[in-house]
């Protein structure tokens, strides 16, 4: 058998050389591909196949990523290109009764979800889940930082509820109007030819109006007016011509 003996005499010896180098600056940039072995430091790419890598008696975590540069670099990154309607970046199941994730952070903001299918954020919803129980911890019962029990319940009456800007509800109108009317007569001589009647609300109610009523068409109105030195209470003037006259007053007045 003949023996293969390589020549390294004139430009052989270099071919060679330059060979081996080669070999060593194209490696580290190598692509594998379906059924390569996984290359730490290089671009992995998977074809139609999915990698799978699964642990079998593994008690801690089948994968651990981790960058120990101090100060910057993350441990890892996912991005894909599917619709909304196909599978998800990133899906996670937890095929028995375990915690699906758990996310921990020495900084003073756990994460964030940033939405940006639509630039009015109103339309972009963080997340949707089918639960329906408290979360503990998102704050679910405060409103601009108050407590649940910081409000009062559906029929729960506050303590000064009776009050506005510091008035007692007797200070205010309570909006029930009605009717009084006078008895009907010729009224109180005046001695100048003149009777008057005056008619009041009930006491501490408020007048809204009044007049009078009944006037016979020879008798002359002379005057219709607020009662002096009372808020209350309605008078009504007539001369009735030397002919007598029945008439009355009619107030409307509201509850206080």
């Amino acid at each position: 058998m003949k023996r293969l003996r390589l020549s390294f005499r004139g430009q052989g010896k270099w071919a060679l050389l330059s060979a081996v180098i080669l070999g060593a600056l194209v490696s580290p940039f190598a692509i594998a591909n379906d059924g390569d072995t996984m290359r730490v430091g290089a671009g992995n790419s998977a074809i139609e196949k999915e990698t799978n890598i699964s642990g079998q008696k593994v008690k801690t975590f089948a994968t651990r990523q981790s960058n120990n540069l101090e100060g910057d670099g993350g441990s890892a990154t996912y991005g894909c290109r599917s619709s909304f309607a196909n599978e998800p970046c990133l899906d996670v199941f937890a095929l028995r009764t375990a915690r699906a994730f758990d996310f921990r952070s020495r900084g003073n903001e756990g994460g964030r979800i940033r939405v940006e299918g639509s630039p009015n954020p109103r339309l972009n919803r963080p997340f949707t889940t089918n639960a329906t129980g408290v979360a503990t911890g998102l704050n679910a019962d405060e409103v601009d930082g108050k407590s649940a029990g910081d409000f009062l319940g559906k029929t729960e009456k506050a303590a000064d509820a009776d009050k506005v800007d510091g008035k007692d509800s007797t200070d205010f109108l309570t909006g029930n109007v009605y009717k009084r009317e006078s008895a009907v007569g010729p009224g109180t001589a005046l001695g100048d030819g003149t009777n008057v009647i005056s008619q009041a609300c009930d006491p501490g109610d408020v007048l809204l109006s009044g007049g009078p009523a009944n006037v016979s068409a020879t008798t002359d109105l002379l005057e219709s007016f607020p009662t002096p030195d009372s808020t209350n209470s309605w008078s009504a003037r007539i001369n009735n011509n030397a002919v007598a006259d029945n008439f009355s007053v009619v107030l409307l007045c509201i509850d206080r």
